[in-house]
């Protein structure tokens, strides 16, 4: 996990003297709006909160009036906030974040004006006058101490800002962050109720004076302009949440094909405008869907909270902060508004778009039709969000330090997205949570997808929520586990945490009444309105001694219902219980616990994909990430190494080791488990048992004397069998995988299901950030490998770190990295000697594509380039001239057929064969109407393939289509190479190619059988020349001479070197933050 500089303790200290510090708050308005101020306002005549003359470091600009209608911040300034009042003339509402802004954070909490001073003592010399500027933050945070400013640093920057890390101070220097969501939410079922809300939106356009931001609209019709308005235009922003429509399961044929094209997942697959037909099907669809919700009554009747009301428990007492979009002051439907703060450059408190009345409605209203599940719940809005759904990272800070001041209990953020490196955010987070707040967050809108979890929910201290419907099944938007922060060398934690009704879900609107909105936006304050239900449920003399982030945690996991047929990665602990939590929680005693609580390994599906390969002698280690919850205090430790106690035969067959934190803070820790089985069990075949043991020593609390202790036991079960035969065991290679963070990887198809939107389609989600590993994004890929009786087990470590002799093949699938020339030569070596066969899975290539892809990032003031294609083909050639073969550059988008191993199926954005050793085999995909190489960005054409002189057909023309498939025999083992991954990759795949990769396992693996058959000429060639036999082997004597081979293999391959590079042992605890390598384009 990403820890804050700062340490545990003094976070702590830092955040009681925040609030020691804290001014008597006066009474609160609720009505009219306040002008806005914000995290990039440049303020005039004032620099570190004196008035001054404009001087370096000072920034003049007209001052902004406060942005809260707390009447200290506004007294603080010096301007009132009047009801209805606009902007100053001259307030400066919006400025771009590439504007030289950079966050610098400090490693000490001080007044603005302190750090201010600092900075400028410490700039005086060696930089000029002008050269940076502070940048004044007008907001409720700005009366207490902080710890990060905002600066404008002139260009060229890089020189001020390696200066300024150097400061004994400051902690760090980052850009400004332009934070983007799309808000997709759920029409209204009918023009009544859909009028009735446009009226709201209107009124609430009107509150905005002198606003120039509308609503975004999710009903836009039409071609891609539509599109970009209806908020299908992703920026490579941090943070991103994608709310899907929600559709009747039951329907007719023709209704179904309709919905799927309803459902279509924004920022995944498909961009298709919505006709008016499927717009009159949606609203009968949810017309139909609220009428049974209505019959099976509300949320809070649902989920029995109402059975907590009877019992006097309403959410009383509890403290709960909203991070959205705002709330008007006098909602009708929620009644306990204690504050309201706006932390945009918008000038108003109010909520524009809907999104955070729903939220707090969820949490805390009182219309009986919808009512929210903690009624009677303080509620406190922080306004994070503009109207068109933009926020900054500074903004961010400043609320997140103004809930630590203001002692927040618990706060909702749903929202989400795949850059966990933002540190100044994700460290914020850990410091939130440190301060004893329970942070509840989407998972993600980005399912069905494996391995797309967002953050902050994948954080240890962070409750995670995926979505679930009334039916207790899977929201298809819902993201999927595992976490990605430990690939490659490691293996990712479970998440999500629980699961809540995510779907069609009825909430508050901005004006009053009831509406339905979808998503794990919707599924994550259905979990903070019952987490403050809870609370409530605790004494309050006890409460907040009892309750932290890894307690209430423990009460949601263990008081949840498992579903059936969902596993650990999609469902985590499994669907909230609120009757069940507080069970847990009238019971609860300081402790901690391990989540899963029980770690059998046998148990399918929950156990996937674990309970799917058992374990056998000689494997790769089964790796499991854990997660130690420490109910007992923020920061503790392991009181030594866990101990593992097996418990049968064959639990003594087992090598089981550990790796875990160091420290746990705040509130958690990991725990790995590297389980194998010993040699002297390669013929056994059973179960094997045990229990691992581990304690956690924690400080004393406030009151007591000794150290706190717990425990944790936690049992074990594997299943283990004969190691089987050396042809069905395959290697993954995933050390040379990266994906984005930390680095910008395209995506590997680059074209849309429908080429007219293939530019938007691109443009919305062209992150490479699925993980690449065969348990997220090549899941269906590994069931289809068990289903056919292979075992796949995976290298996280450099190719020299594996003993050859114990696979059939070695799996390189989309490979971004480069190869280590001592890697190449004993891979050469195992292949040629050890009859290790060899399969190759590329992906496009294309360098005028790679420059399309270049693009000015905002947030870091830097140009984008991709870090290479959708695969690193000149890394891939290089390890593949021992052989004589190579890719070619391209983007290929042509249909493949091989007669008697696969039907059609579609290569995507892949590459071309460019040479192949005379003696190989060669299938042509066919060119057809509308195939050849990707239109968008333009290509360029194939380099023509040498025809073979001494051949029979050397008077031919090369076979017509493009070359995708190779096959070879060289030495003992065998290679096999295909130009694209997508049809592997269950993220973005058009067409499956699975018989393919099993047909080519089982060749490559020696097996007699012809497994890839013959085919008539020209379909399987050598550059045009027809070739006797599958397996003809490469005749060295040819090598002079021969015109057909673009580069001739070696009369000997190199001498095995012995490998100076480390066989490195897997860290699941720290994520991987650069690539190891640059790799080349």
């Amino acid at each position: 996990m990403l820890k804050s500089g700062l340490g545990p303790a003094a976070v702590l200290l830092l955040a009681v003297a925040c609030v020691l510090l804290r001014p008597t708050a006066p009474p609160v308005s609720h009505q009219g709006s306040a002008a806005g101020g914000g995290g990039q306002q440049a303020v005039g005549g004032t620099c570190g909160g004196k008035r001054t003359q404009p001087q370096a470091g000072c920034y003049s600009r007209p001052r902004p009036t406060p942005n809260s209608t707390t009447a200290a911040p506004a007294a603080a300034t010096g301007v009132a906030a009047t009801p209805g009042s606009g902007p100053p003339q001259g307030a400066l509402l919006s400025q771009p974040a590439g504007d030289g802004l950079y966050i610098v954070r400090f490693r000490q909490y001080r007044m603005a004006a302190d750090h201010l001073a600092a900075l400028q003592a410490a700039l005086a010399y060696g930089s000029p006058p002008d050269s940076w500027q502070w940048v004044e933050r007008h907001n409720p945070a700005a009366a207490f101490p902080t710890d990060f400013g905002l600066l404008r640093l002139a260009a060229p920057e890089a020189a001020l800002k390696s200066r300024l890390e150097q400061l004994p101070f400051v902690k760090g220097v980052h850009p400004e962050r332009r934070l983007t969501r799309s808000l997709l939410a759920a029409p209204e079922p009918g023009a009544e109720q859909q009028e009735e809300h446009a009226q709201d939106a209107a009124a609430a356009d009107a509150a905005r004076p002198g606003t120039q931001f509308a609503p975004c609209s999710s009903s836009s019709s039409g071609g891609v302009g539509s599109l970009e308005q209806a908020c299908a235009s992703k920026r490579q922003g941090r943070l991103q949440t994608r709310p899907t429509f929600s559709l009747e399961d039951n329907l007719s044929e023709e209704e179904e094909e309709l919905a799927d094209a309803l459902s279509a997942r924004i920022g995944n697959d498909t961009f298709t405008p919505e006709s008016s037909q499927q717009r009159r099907l949606r609203r009968r669809l949810q017309g139909r869907r609220r009428r049974q919700l209505l019959q099976q009554g509300t949320l809070a009747s649902i989920l029995q909270a109402d059975s907590l009301w009877a019992q006097g428990f309403r959410g009383q007492g509890v403290k709960m902060g909203v991070f959205d979009t705002g709330i008007k002051g006098d909602h009708p439907d929620v009644k306990h508004i204690v504050e309201r703060s706006n932390w945009t450059h918008e000038p108003t408190l109010d909520d524009g778009l809907g999104h955070g009345s729903f939220v707090a409605g969820v949490i805390a209203g009182t219309e009986p039709t919808c009512p929210g599940l903690a009624p009677e719940v303080s509620l406190y809005t922080f306004r994070v969000f503009t109207n068109d759904q933009v926020s900054y990272t500074s903004w961010f800070l400043d609320a997140f330090n103004y809930a630590i001041a203001s002692r927040m209990n618990v706060v909702n953020l749903s929202i989400g997205g795949p850059d966990y490196l933002d540190e100044p955010f994700a460290e914020k987070v850990a410091e939130i949570t440190s301060a004893g707040i329970i942070m509840v967050s989407a998972i993600g809108n980005d399912g069905p997808l494996y391995g797309t979890l967002n953050n902050p929910a994948d954080q240890n201290d962070v409750i995670g929520i995926g979505g679930i419907d009334y039916s207790d099944q899977i929201a298809p938007f819902s993201s999927r586990g595992m976490s990605t922060w430990e690939v490659p060398l490691g293996y990712g934690r479970s998440k999500p945490d629980v699961m809540a009704y995510g779907r069609d879900v009825q909430g508050s609107k901005i004006g009053g009444g009831c509406r339905s909105l979808s998503g794990t936006s919707v599924a994550s304050p259905v979990v903070a309105g019952a987490v403050c239900l809870l609370a409530s449920v605790v004494p309050e003399e006890k409460r907040w001694q009892l309750l932290n982030p890894a307690s209430m945690k423990q009460a949601l996991v263990e008081g949840a219902v498992r579903l059936p047929g969902l596993n650990l990665y999609e469902q985590g602990a499994g669907k909230l219980s609120v009757v069940n939590s507080k069970a847990v929680l009238e019971q609860y005693v300081p402790r901690a616990s391990l989540v899963p609580a029980s770690l059998n390994f046998t148990d399918c599906p929950y156990m996937w994909p674990f309970c799917r390969q058992p374990l056998y002698a000689t494997a790769m280690p089964l790796m499991f990430n854990a997660t130690i919850l420490n109910g007992l205090g923020l920061t503790g430790r392991l009181e030594g190494a866990p101990a593992w106690t097996p418990a049968d035969d064959g639990g003594r067959l087992l090598d089981v080791r550990f790796e875990y934190s160091e420290q746990l803070w705040p509130w958690s820790g990991y725990l790995a488990l590297f389980i194998r089985v010993r040699d002297e069990g390669a013929a056994f075949q059973g179960s094997g048992g045990g229990e691992v043991a581990f304690t956690v020593v924690s400080p004393p609390a406030p009151g007591e004397a000794a150290p706190r202790r717990s425990t944790v036991r936690v049992p074990l079960t594997v299943g283990i069998i004969p190691t089987p035969d050396r042809k069905l065991r395959l290697l993954w290679d995933q050390f040379h995988s990266i994906r984005y963070p930390p680095a910008y990887f395209p995506r590997d198809d680059l074209q849309a299901r429908h080429a007219e939107h293939a530019a938007l389609y691109v443009r919305h989600d062209i992150l490479d950030w699925h993980g690449d590993h065969p348990h997220t994004n090549y899941h269906d890929m590994f069931n289809a490998l068990r289903d056919e009786g292979f075992f796949l087990e995976v290298l996280a470590s450099p190719a020299t770190c594996f003993n050859a002799s114990l696979y059939g093949s070695l799996l390189v699938v989309d490979s971004e990295d480069e190869w280590y020339p001592e890697e190449v030569a004993k891979l050469a070596a195992d292949v040629e000697g050890q009859g290790l066969g060899l399969l190759v899975f590329a992906d496009w290539y294309h360098l005028e594509s790679i420059q399309r892809l270049r693009f000015y990032d905002d947030n870091t003031r830097s140009w984008w380039e991709a870090a290479t294609g959708g695969a690193n083909v000149p890394a891939l050639n290089d390890m593949l001239t021992p052989y004589g073969v190579a890719f070619e550059s391209g983007a290929l988008e042509v249909e493949v057929h091989i007669k008697g191993v696969q039907g059609p199926f579609h290569m995507a954005s892949g590459v071309p064969l460019k040479t192949l050793p005379v003696g190989s085999w060669m299938h042509r995909a066919d060119p057809k109407p509308g195939d050849g190489e990707l239109p968008l960005p333009p290509s360029t054409s194939l380099t023509p393939l040498p025809r073979c002189s001494p051949c029979a057909a050397a008077a031919q023309s090369p076979a017509p289509g493009f070359p995708v498939l190779g096959l070879l025999q060289h030495g003992a083992g065998r290679v096999g190479l295909y130009g694209d991954s997508n049809c592997l990759d269950s993220s973005h795949s058009r067409s499956k190619c699975f018989k393919l990769l099993i047909k080519m396992a089982a060749w490559a693996a020696g097996e007699v059988r012809r497994a890839l058959p013959r085919a008539a000429p020209p379909r399987l060639a050598v550059f045009g020349c027809t070739l006797p036999s599958l397996l003809q082997p490469v005749p060295r004597s040819s090598c002079s001479g021969r015109r057909c081979m673009l580069r001739c293999l070696p009369a000997y391959l190199p001498t095995y070197l012995p490998p100076h590079l480390p066989c490195l042992t897997p860290r699941l605890g720290a994520p991987s933050r650069a690539p190891r390598r640059r790799c080349r384009r």
